[in-house]
C-alpha cells in the first residue's frame, strides 16, 4: 500500500485498520455468542420443564386443599344435620307425649264421669236394693218350691 498522501487518507487508513481488527474480534466472539445462545435455549427449555412440573405440583396441592376443605365442610354439615335431627326428634317426642297425655287425660275424664254417673245411679237406688234383693230371693224360693212340688208328678 502506498503511504498516505494526506491526513485524511491517513485517518481513513487507520479507521479501516481498526475496522479490520474489530471484525477479527467479532469473528472470535461468534462462537462464544453461539454457545451462550445455545445455553440460553437449553436453560429456557429446562425452565419450561421445571415450570410445567411446578404447575403440576401446584395443581395437585390445590386439589388436596379442595378435598381437605370439602371434608371439613362435610363434617360440619353432618354435625349440624345430626344436631338438627336430634332437636327435631326431641320436639316430635315432646309433641307426641303431650298429645298422648291429652288423649289419655280425655279418656280418663270420660271414664271418671261415667263412673260418677253410675255410682250416682247406684246411690239413688241404694234404698231400694235391699227390698229388690228380698223380692228376688222370695221369687227364687217360690220357683224352687214349685219345682220341688211338681217334680215327682212330672216324672
Amino acid at each position: 500500500m502506498k503511504s498516505p498522501q494526506s491526513s485524511r487518507e491517513a485517518l481513513i487508513a487507520e479507521a479501516i485498520g481498526e475496522l479490520g481488527q474489530l471484525l477479527d474480534r467479532v469473528d472470535t466472539l461468534l462462537p462464544a455468542i453461539s454457545e451462550v445462545t445455545r445455553q440460553q435455549v437449553e436453560a429456557s427449555a429446562q425452565l419450561a420443564d421445571q415450570l410445567s412440573d411446578f404447575e403440576t405440583q401446584i395443581n395437585a396441592l390445590g386439589d388436596k386443599v379442595k378435598v381437605h376443605a370439602l371434608k371439613q365442610l362435610l363434617a360440619l354439615v353432618e354435625a349440624h344435620a345430626v344436631q338438627a335431627m336430634e332437636s327435631q326428634t326431641g320436639a316430635m317426642n315432646k309433641a307426641i307425649s303431650e298429645a298422648f297425655k291429652a288423649e289419655v287425660d280425655r279418656a280418663l275424664q270420660h271414664i271418671r264421669k261415667t263412673i260418677e254417673r253410675q255410682t250416682g245411679v247406684h246411690q239413688r237406688h241404694a234404698g231400694r236394693l235391699p227390698a229388690l234383693a228380698g223380692c228376688l230371693v222370695a221369687g227364687a224360693a217360690g220357683a224352687i218350691t214349685g219345682l220341688l212340688a211338681t217334680w215327682p208328678w212330672a216324672r
